[in-house]
Order: structure tokens, then sequence, then C-alpha cells
């Protein structure tokens, strides 16, 4: 007689919440060396805690054969490269990394017995995680794959309103998918998709400008022009008998850039380069005046490097809780508004 058929029926495991990790909270020996293994430990610690508190909802319970340390471990093994001779592997209990992550949680179970910690780790997380999730929205990040694009949607941006220029921009990139098809387009063409954004004559000359220079002479990192056009800065020289006034705002050229001999290279188009394709670390020394660029760097400078920032002022403090709060609120509050 044969067996009955049996359905087997796989979970619905729901996509798991973006991991943070506290900056009070560290594990490994350096945040550099083990970046790219930091979200399977982030897996590992988030699993083990939602397991002491809701097991059934433990995202490595998916196979009764795998442990939460094993699948998490093995995970990690999967991701780094193979170890040298005489090396334990990475994913072993005898690797640095595997004794690190082992470190870090056990301090962590010991310290959630105490009850401010614990409160103020769950407040910190669900603060941090509600910031995470009211990121800012910018076509120049979505395109920063292909700085030819970006400059192009920058191009349409300027002076025009996002839920106006963005569709256009997509029209445009659609029909003219590459720098060298849009150096050979026909302006009346490109002048007829772009037309009732306002400026059509003038956009039209620089979007075949921009593709043609673009060509023959492409941006490469290292490689610095100098800009030409000013923008206005906040210095940090007092006079004597001002000490409780503002700093002084001057007027003085913008920094030299790869892409700052290109035609439509203004403060908008240069800080959006510098910010979506610059360099490790050039966004840290942008100051847009841009509202939806300065919003973008708030964020950021809050979620990557836990430090307020000011357009002017640049970068301040340490965050905490209070204005973790405030700014996601803040965050969330302009995109209803800028949707609506």
């Amino acid at each position: 007689m044969s067996e009955p058929h049996r359905t087997h029926r796989t979970p619905k495991i729901s996509a798991p919440h973006p991991v943070v990790r506290s900056p009070y909270f560290h594990c490994g020996p350096t945040r550099a060396e083990h970046l790219g293994t930091l979200p399977v430990l982030d897996a590992l610690l988030s699993d083990c805690e939602s397991e002491e508190r809701e097991p059934d909802k433990s995202p490595y319970r998916r196979s009764r054969h795998f442990s939460p340390k094993t699948s998490a471990l093995r995970s990690l093994s999967q991701t780094l490269p193979a170890p040298r001779a005489g090396e334990p592997a990475p994913g072993s209990l005898a690797s640095p990394i595997a004794c690190g992550a082992q470190t870090a949680l056990q301090t962590h179970r010991s310290l959630s017995r105490n009850v401010a910690y614990s409160n103020f780790y769950d407040a910190f997380m669900r603060s941090f995680n509600g910031l995470y999730r009211a990121k800012p929205v910018l076509i120049q990040e979505h395109v920063a794959v292909d700085p030819w694009k970006l400059l192009v949607a920058v191009t349409l941006l300027n002076k025009t309103a996002g839920s106006n220029a963005i569709p256009v921009f997509f029209d445009l990139i659609e029909e003219w998918t590459t720098a060298h098809a849009l150096a050979q387009a026909c302006p009346c063409a490109v002048e007829e998709r772009i037309r009732h954004l306002g400026l059509g004559k003038s956009r039209t000359k620089r979007l075949i400008k921009l593709s043609q220079a673009y060509l023959e002479y492409p941006p490469r990192h290292g490689v610095l022009r100098p800009s030409r056009c000013y923008i206005t800065v906040r210095t940090r020289m007092r006079s004597a008998d001002s000490e409780n006034s503002a700093p002084p705002i001057i007027r003085r050229r913008y920094p030299p850039t790869c892409i700052s001999h290109l035609p439509g290279s203004g403060p908008y188009a240069l800080d959006s380069y510098r910010i979506f394709c610059g360099g490790s670390g050039e966004w840290k020394d942008v100051r847009p005046a841009d509202k939806e660029l300065a919003k973008y760097l708030k964020w950021k400078w809050a979620v990557a490097e836990f430090r307020r920032w000011d357009p002017f002022d640049g970068p301040g403090e340490s965050i905490d809780l209070a204005y973790m709060q405030h700014l996601s609120v803040t965050l969330q509050c302009r995109t209803h508004t800028t949707s609506s």
C-alpha cells in the first residue's frame, strides 16, 4: 500500500527589518577590518535576541538541522575568502571574528540583565530603525552608478520641481540611453521632450554639450579641474567685538572636482556628484545649499557616523535619542509633504 501524499508547507518568513548596531556596542577588533562581515554578525546577534524573546519568529529557524549559531557562522564562512595555510577557518569558533562575535554576544547578554541598559538598548534600536526607514529618496542616488545620468538628472532638476523633472528624465534616458546617443540627438527632438519644464532651448543645448564633453573628456577620479562657480560659506573667524554674533558668511570659488570642466557644472551638480559618485568619504566634505541634499546628508551623518550635522557648521556632537526621534519625524513629515 502506497503512503499517502503529504504536502510540505514552507513556513512564511517575513523579511527582517534592517539591522543596525548601537555606536556604544561594537564587536570585533576593528570596525574597518570586519566591515564586510558586520551584516552576518548582526544577523547572529539579532537572531539570538529574537530567539530569546520570540522563538517562533527567528529568521534562522528554517530547519531543525541547524541551530542559529551554526547557520549564522555558515553564512559568515560563505562570505569570506578561503583561509591561508595554518589559519583557522573564518566560520570556526577559533576564528578571531567568531570569537569577537561570541564575546560581544556574551557581553550583550550580561548587560541585558541590567534594566537600565535593556531599556536604553530597546529605545535606541526603535529610534534608530525609525530613522533608518525615514531615509530621503533622491534620484541622484538611484542613478549614481552612471555619472552621466546623474548629471542629466540634475540639469533637469535645476530650478524645477522633482515631481515634474523626474518623469521627463526617465523618458529622456529611455529614448537616448547613453551619452553617445544624446550627443548625436536632434536638438528639436530633445527640446520637444523637455519644453514644458521651461528653458527648453538652453537646457537642450546644455544637455547635448554635456554629453559631448562627457565623451571627449570623461571624469576621472584623482584628476581635479578648477571650478568656475562660487559658493557662500560661513567662516570660523570672529571679530573681537562680536563674540556672541554668528560667524560671517563669505563668497569663494567652489573647490576643484573631476567634473568641473563639464558644461552646467554648478554648485548643485558638483554637490550631487561628490555625494553620490565621489570617492570614499568625499561626501563628508560637502556643504550643499540645496535643501534636499542637506536633508539627505543630515540623515546620512546620523545613520553612518552617529553624529549631528549642519550645512554651515558641518559635523557636530554625537546623536542621542531625542535627536534621532526629532530627525525621524522631521524627515517623514517632509517626505509626506513632498509626495502630496
